[in-house]
């Protein structure tokens, strides 16, 4: 998996990654990434893959939180099955942290 895939896999669901955060750490951690109005505040999902494989169960981790200078939430790490499902629970994920 590579961040274009990834990136078309957040297309797919509606998520836009903003380009300034977006990006891979090279480690198999990818970075998606959504800036909220007036620029200052931006959730970030991280996905990586702590054991290196994709296709086992629980292999996708994602972990969502909602930043500014510091962290301002958090909804923590949650394994996924497969990448396509990590992704477009990302969404909703962020849905629940703009409330914050």
């Amino acid at each position: 998996m590579h961040q274009c895939e990834i990136n078309a896999l957040a297309s797919k669901h509606g998520l836009e990654p903003s380009k300034q955060h977006r990006g891979s750490d090279n480690r198999g951690r990818f970075f998606l990434t959504q800036d909220l109005a007036g620029g200052e505040r931006y959730l970030q999902a991280l996905v990586s893959y702590p054991d290196g494989a994709t296709g086992q169960k629980g292999g996708v981790h994602v972990h969502v939180g909602l930043y500014a200078q510091r962290k301002i939430a958090d909804d923590g790490t949650v394994p996924y099955d497969d990448v396509d499902t990590a992704v477009a629970d990302v969404v909703e994920r962020f849905k629940r942290l703009r409330c914050h």
